[in-house]
């Protein structure tokens, strides 16, 4: 019998990868701050959030994921409009 609680520890720790992949990708910065004080800014929440965030310390909430998904879906649509003008 597979160990539940284990499986659910994987699945909430791929998640957090998965959430601060994409705000790396939401929030282009060199340094994790400079990541963080544009995500704070735009998510209204505190730097140390997105950092802990970013750290897999927490999990996001399913408003900021869906905020961050909604943003980096806008961009690739708008990227896409601009390739197709070439």
């Amino acid at each position: 019998m597979q160990n539940l609680a284990k499986s659910n520890v994987d699945f909430r720790l791929k998640s957090r990868r998965e959430d601060a992949e994409k705000l790396r990708r939401a929030f282009d910065g060199r340094t994790q701050d400079e990541i963080a004080k544009k995500g704070s800014r735009a998510l209204g929440v505190s730097p140390r959030t997105i950092i802990n965030w970013m750290q897999l310390e927490s999990d996001m909430p399913s408003w900021a994921v869906k905020a961050v998904g909604l943003y980096l879906a806008g961009v690739e649509r708008f990227a896409r409009r601009i390739e197709g003008y070439r």
